[in-house]
């Protein structure tokens, strides 16, 4: 529980101006609580977005392991021990409008804002309404439930668009409901950036992570996730609802962002066709012939022939397979078509490992018989046609 010192009162009255809020400085620490932490560069611009600009005011207060950032629909609990907290004391909740109402007080904005500095503010206004005696007031706010928020995410991810993240559980809280249980408080991680970018797929071999930018309303700032690739200290960005991510492109595809991290995906779903002769025992999944499978992400496609056996087996029928690799535009939509002799591209990877193509989620494999065995199925064609007999022992197995 937190106390609101009577000397820190009157400060604190004029800290929660609407004036001064919004002028939030991009690289100060305001509503955090405990030692400073790096603040990601940020270009902050005056305006006010739906929630007002006090809602925009915290944008610039994040660091690992900071509270989050209240959003509308998140669950509080207030309480004020003593003699007449009992009127103000209960479980509230952020409006839509992002504003917690309190009684005998106007409607405090408390989206955008950590709980700490929501204590301040309604300690600040009780006092100037003189509700309670400066030096006696002790108030907490408690978070409850954090409510699942709406965010949208654009550039080079693979599955850009609008996300519902931190989704409830069964017990009311947010988050991914694994069976554990949710204690008043508990972050949901999905309210992060690198959490929110992994559930729009991933970001892209092309993108800049140096230079994510998160809108909100008309303010701005710009996050450096780069650290997750070369291992430094990266300082997560907690989000709010309405907050719009947007990761550039580079224009440059980056073999080093095609691996699993916490920004890009695990596995990748591929489609897989390989009915050459024999078909025995080649389905990676499912039962028919043309299976969605699973790959580790940075896996190439040598590694997905060798895993759907496209390669192997008698060298004199099988060493001139032929793959076919079918590839999505993210963006356009388009395909696009590539022809390998499985042959030639052992050589080739064998030469330079870089030669071997990395696959991408959704795209699609297919894999021919040789010539030879093209040559020895038409040979057996014509055999049954000049001899109906093998047609009829054929029928009758």
């Amino acid at each position: 529980m937190n106390s609101v010192a009577a000397s820190d009162l009157p400060e604190l009255s004029e800290q929660v101006s609407s004036d001064s809020v919004a002028q939030v400085e991009p690289n100060s620490n305001a509503g955090l609580s405990g030692t400073s932490v790096p603040i990601p560069s940020a270009n902050l611009s005056s305006g006010s977005s739906e929630y007002g600009s006090e809602y925009v005011g915290a944008l610039g207060s994040i660091g690992y392991g900071a509270p989050l950032p209240l959003s509308p629909g998140d669950r509080l609990q207030l309480t004020i021990p003593g003699i007449g907290g009992e009127e103000f004391s209960g479980v509230y909740e952020v409006n839509l409008n992002g504003d917690l109402e309190v009684p005998y007080i106007p409607p405090l904005r408390a989206a955008g804002f950590v709980p700490e500095a929501l204590e301040q503010q309604i300690g600040a206004k009780l006092v100037e309404r003189q509700l309670f005696r400066p030096e006696l007031l002790q108030l907490s706010v408690q978070v409850l439930d954090y409510s699942p928020i709406q965010v949208s995410v654009t550039g080079a991810v693979f599955d850009p668009g609008r996300l519902l993240v931190a989704q409830e559980t069964e017990t009311g809280a947010a988050g991914i409901n694994n069976g554990s249980t949710q204690f008043p408080g508990d972050y949901p991680v999905e309210r992060y950036l690198t959490s929110t970018l992994l559930s729009a797929g991933g970001v892209q071999p092309n993108a800049d992570i140096s230079r994510v930018q998160v809108l909100r309303g008309t303010q701005s700032t710009v996050v450096d996730l780069s650290g997750i690739i070369t291992g430094d200290i990266v300082d997560d960005f907690p989000l709010i609802a309405g907050d719009q991510v947007i990761v550039p492109d580079k224009g440059v595809f980056q073999e080093k962002l095609v691996r699993p991290t916490q920004i890009t995906p695990d596995t990748v779903e591929l489609y897989v066709s390989n009915i050459t002769a024999p078909t025995n025992g080649r389905n990676l999944e499912g039962d028919g012939d043309i299976n969605v499978a699973s790959f580790e992400y940075g896996t190439n496609l040598l590694q997905a022939l060798v895993a759907a056996q496209c390669i192997g087996g008698t060298r004199s029928t099988n060493a001139n397979r032929r793959a076919l690799l079918i590839q999505t535009d993210a963006v356009s939509g388009e395909l696009s078509t590539s022809e390998y002799l499985v042959q030639d591209l052992i050589a080739q990877v064998t030469e330079n490992p870089n030669n071997a193509p990395l696959l991408m989620p959704n795209d699609a494999i297919a894999c021919y018989d040789s010539g030879v065995v093209n040559a020895r199925s038409l040979f057996d064609t014509v055999g049954d046609f000049l001899n109906p007999l093998n047609l009829l022992r054929s029928i009758f197995r």
